[in-house]
């Protein structure tokens, strides 16, 4: 478990260290900072299958979605 904010879940993720993604969303936006760091990816390709959605559930007004690495991309 990461938890940190948008800086440090970017570390993470620019060190190929997490297998799985749980994205919350609300359907307002709070604070003034960008919500995601630089993540590293030097082209969108790169972002392609690299996660498989694996459950996506509505709480409330807000939306859960569950990101599983996607198999055969567990190094770069």
């Amino acid at each position: 478990l990461v938890e940190g904010g948008a800086q440090t879940a970017a570390a993470f993720l620019r060190a190929d260290m997490v297998d799985r993604l749980l994205l919350y969303r609300a359907p307002v936006l709070l604070g003034g900072k960008p919500g995601l760091a630089d993540l590293g990816l030097t082209a969108l390709a790169d972002a392609h299958g690299r996660w498989r959605l694996v459950d996506a559930r509505t709480l409330g007004s807000d939306r859960l979605e569950v990101y599983e690495r996607a198999r055969g991309q567990e190094s770069h």
